[in-house]
């Protein structure tokens, strides 16, 4: 029974996915990357929760004989699901800075170390230690 309704709730990520997938499409689409990045952010939390469905019921298929650690592994999954919800509803509501998509380039220092760009600095290089 509970596998069901883990079930249900995968069908219901599914959509909703799907649903910011496009979303994400379409700020990607008008040039605004800022809110494609934060719907593409969303999507893959989504689908890590997706994920995290899917390996309950491989567990639970692996393991039919012991209920209890199913029990345990089912608890683990719906916090896993919880916490990624929370990180969705603080990145829609702007409370997470989304990191941006930047060039993988990168500096060479006068140490000799190299530097990339920094995501949450509008993809600035970072500063040579």
């Amino acid at each position: 029974e509970i596998l069901l309704k883990f079930d249900t709730l995968k069908a219901k990520l599914i959509s909703a996915a799907v649903q910011v997938d496009a979303l994400a499409e379409f700020y990607s689409a008008s040039g605004d990357t800022e809110n494609a990045n934060k719907y593409r952010q969303v999507a893959s939390l989504l689908r890590n929760s997706i994920r995290t469905i899917d390996d309950l019921k491989t567990f639970a298929a692996q393991n039919r004989n012991n209920i209890a650690a199913v029990r345990e592994k089912a608890k683990l999954t719906l916090a896993t699901i919880k916490e990624n919800i929370r990180r969705i509803i603080d990145i829609l509501l702007g409370t997470v800075t989304v990191p941006k998509l930047c060039n993988a380039d990168a500096m060479l220092c006068p140490d000799g170390s190299s530097v990339g760009r920094d995501p949450y600095n509008n993809c600035k290089l970072r500063p040579c230690p």
